[in-house]
């Protein structure tokens, strides 16, 4: 992509504070940091950090998890979770 990837996705949506929906993730979640594991691999940005549009979501998903398809999920949010975070 030619733009920035976080900001490809700040020109429509607005990054709120944290906590926000019921995992008590806000939008914009970590975007910009590096993440000292990756347990699922998730794809990152060029210089390591996470990103709106790679990381997490995946704007192409289909799945029949209706939260995969409707939040553009790249996996499960437990999955996602435990991605960055062990515990």
């Amino acid at each position: 992509m030619k733009a920035d990837l976080n900001q490809l996705c700040l020109q429509c949506h607005t990054i709120k504070p944290e906590p926000e929906d019921s995992m008590g993730v806000g939008i914009g979640h970590a975007t910009g940091k590096k993440t000292a594991v990756n347990h699922e691999n998730l794809p990152l940005a060029n210089d390591g950090t996470i990103t709106c549009a790679t990381t997490c979501h995946n704007m192409h998903v289909t799945s029949d998890d209706r939260q995969l398809q409707l939040k553009h999920l790249r996996l499960p949010a437990n999955l996602l979770c435990i991605s960055c975070h062990d515990r």
